[in-house]
Protein backbone atom coordinates (compact mmCIF):
# COMPACT_ATOMS: atom_id res chain seq x y z
CA UNK A 1 0.00 0.00 0.00
CA UNK A 2 1.55 3.54 -0.75
CA UNK A 3 0.64 6.19 1.83
CA UNK A 4 1.19 9.90 1.19
CA UNK A 5 2.60 11.71 4.51
CA UNK A 6 2.37 15.53 5.01
CA UNK A 7 5.31 16.70 7.19
CA UNK A 8 5.51 19.73 8.18
CA UNK A 9 6.90 22.49 6.22
CA UNK A 10 4.43 21.82 3.54
CA UNK A 11 6.65 18.88 2.04
CA UNK A 12 4.70 15.52 1.28
CA UNK A 13 6.72 12.06 1.29
CA UNK A 14 5.14 8.94 -0.24
CA UNK A 15 6.72 5.66 0.68
CA UNK A 16 5.41 2.17 -0.01
CA UNK A 17 4.45 0.00 3.18
CA UNK A 18 4.75 -3.45 3.87
CA UNK A 19 1.40 -4.40 4.87
CA UNK A 20 1.77 -5.42 8.25
CA UNK A 21 2.95 -1.47 8.76
CA UNK A 22 -0.56 -0.29 7.69
CA UNK A 23 -2.75 -0.12 10.30
CA UNK A 24 0.10 0.64 12.99
CA UNK A 25 1.15 4.34 14.26
CA UNK A 26 4.48 4.36 12.86
CA UNK A 27 6.93 7.35 13.52
CA UNK A 28 9.00 8.50 10.28
CA UNK A 29 12.18 10.46 10.91
CA UNK A 30 13.62 12.43 7.87
CA UNK A 31 16.74 14.11 7.47
CA UNK A 32 18.40 16.37 5.56
CA UNK A 33 21.51 15.11 4.01
CA UNK A 34 24.85 17.53 4.19
CA UNK A 35 26.82 17.79 0.88
CA UNK A 36 29.71 16.00 1.49
CA UNK A 37 32.89 17.82 1.03
CA UNK A 38 34.95 16.88 -2.02
CA UNK A 39 37.01 13.64 -2.38
CA UNK A 40 40.70 14.03 -1.86
CA UNK A 41 43.01 12.69 -4.67
CA UNK A 42 43.85 9.27 -4.53
CA UNK A 43 47.47 8.70 -2.86
CA UNK A 44 49.70 7.64 -5.02
CA UNK A 45 51.51 4.46 -3.95
CA UNK A 46 55.71 4.35 -3.68
CA UNK A 47 55.92 8.13 -3.58
CA UNK A 48 58.79 7.29 -0.95
CA UNK A 49 60.52 4.71 -3.03
CA UNK A 50 64.76 5.26 -1.99
CA UNK A 51 63.93 7.68 0.22
CA UNK A 52 64.73 6.06 3.37
CA UNK A 53 68.21 3.98 3.54
CA UNK A 54 68.99 1.55 6.29
CA UNK A 55 72.10 0.20 7.30
CA UNK A 56 73.63 -2.98 6.38
CA UNK A 57 73.24 -4.38 10.08
CA UNK A 58 70.13 -2.78 11.06
CA UNK A 59 68.93 -6.42 11.84
CA UNK A 60 71.74 -7.50 14.07
CA UNK A 61 71.19 -7.73 17.81
CA UNK A 62 72.27 -3.93 19.59
CA UNK A 63 75.18 -4.44 21.97
CA UNK A 64 73.64 -2.10 24.52
CA UNK A 65 70.90 -5.62 24.95
CA UNK A 66 73.78 -8.29 24.49
CA UNK A 67 73.55 -8.92 28.67
CA UNK A 68 69.97 -10.01 27.91
CA UNK A 69 70.03 -12.45 25.13
CA UNK A 70 70.57 -15.95 24.98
Amino acid sequence: MIETIVCSHSRELTIQLPPEYVDQDLRITVCALAELPPAQAKRQLGWMTGGLVLSPDFDEPLEDFRDFSP
